[in-house]
């Protein structure tokens, strides 16, 4: 099963991309499988963000993470509990495709939007990192695809119950009481 969750913080979007990239997990153990680059312009990212700053955007970008537990993508380990790089790449730029269409619909990269992603393999499953400034490139007016809400949250919701039923992976089920 997927799942989507975002990571907050305050710091700037390379603060988020310098954590996707580094060698060194949150509890600063070192990864046994080094990230997997995916997409994105780190330059080009952070000038954006400068600029959305200097447009009087408060909040000027966000990070996510899907999920995916560890048997699924499982016929793309390799023996050593790696991954087969180049496979796992195509099955994550075709996620990521799916996820520009949905959450940036009739934008383009890197017209109107800016965004990073890499793969984190060291924990035994595949994590699909993203950032991205929160800023409509050829307007500079402020973008957030996920505003707050409970409207959005099921939004979030059935987007990934889709990204579970199209890859034939668990649905999440959800605990009434937690």
């Amino acid at each position: 099963m997927a799942i989507m969750s975002f990571n907050k913080s305050s710091k700037s979007i390379m603060s988020a991309i310098n954590y996707f990239e580094s060698d060194k997990d949150h509890t600063n153990t070192v990864r046994k499988f080094k990230p997997i680059a995916i997409f994105g312009d780190k330059d080009s990212i952070e000038k954006i963000e400068k600029l959305a700053r200097e447009s009087g955007i408060e909040n000027t970008h966000t990070s996510l993470t899907i999920s995916f537990r560890d048997n699924e993508f499982a016929e793309l380990k390799n023996k050593d509990g790696s991954y087969d790089e180049e496979k796992l790449v195509i099955a994550m730029k075709e996620i990521i495709d799916d996820f520009r269409k949905t959450w940036f619909p009739g934008l383009k990269n890197p017209d109107n939007f800016s965004d990073f992603w890499n793969v984190h393999t060291d924990k035994g499953n595949v994590e699909l990192n993203c950032a991205f400034t929160k800023m409509e490139i050829s307007t500079g007016k402020a973008f957030n695809p996920f505003p707050p809400g409970e409207l959005n949250q099921n939004m979030r919701d059935c987007y990934v119950d889709l990204l579970n039923d199209k890859h034939g992976f668990d649905r999440v089920i959800r605990n009434p009481f937690s």
